[in-house]
């Protein structure tokens, strides 16, 4: 956060080494200090090598806490995320529509969390050209509900109007989706 992300680096690597030896390979803490160097990478927008610590992170997880625990499924969609900004498109749709299920019917289609799976899903499916099935997804999420996340910053209202405009777009309404997408646009330069 203070913007050393070599030194996190080196902590954290540091960290994974010294929890595997103590604690174990398969200990959560282990798991969740991969989940931490995997977010040092995303920081950094190296997407693909956060994936190997991500994917580790999520198997410690799943064995220690299982699959229906929420840092399991938080952990699920945090790699689905990483799949899509990777470029791995039909991974990240398989990754992200198993966890958004998962946490709709634990804490419901409004809570932040299927908030969140749902923004990054639908971004998803609008990029292998299934705009209906995005915007479908994009009827139960609003800025508010993704700003309480804690993942992904503040300025959610912006980044949910650009993909409402780039699913417009996608479904051949040019002069609607321009019309969201634009202003959007300058929001975030702003």
């Amino acid at each position: 956060q203070q913007g050393r992300s070599e030194a996190a680096e080196r902590t954290l690597t540091e960290a994974v080494d010294a929890a595997r030896r103590h604690l174990g390979a398969e200990h959560y803490l282990t798991g969740a200090a991969l989940s931490q160097l995997a977010d040092v990478y995303a920081m950094r927008g190296q997407f693909d090598r956060a994936l190997a610590p991500a994917r580790e992170a999520l198997a410690i997880v799943r064995k220690s806490s299982g699959e229906r625990s929420q840092s399991h499924l938080l952990m699920r969609a945090t790699l689905g995320v990483l799949e899509l900004q990777s470029g791995q498109l039909q991974t990240a749709i398989t990754t992200l529509t198993e966890a958004r299920s998962t946490l709709i019917e634990l804490l419901g289609e409004r809570s932040p969390q299927a908030q969140g799976a749902s923004f990054y899903l639908a971004s998803a499916l609008v990029e292998v050209s299934r705009p209906a099935e995005a915007a479908e997804l994009l009827t139960a999420v609003d800025a508010a509900g993704l700003t309480s996340t804690t993942a992904g910053g503040s300025d959610w209202a912006p980044r949910l109007q650009a993909l409402k405009g780039q699913i417009l777009i996608a479904q051949g309404r040019d002069v609607d989706g321009a019309a969201l997408l634009g202003p959007a646009i300058e929001q975030m330069k702003a």
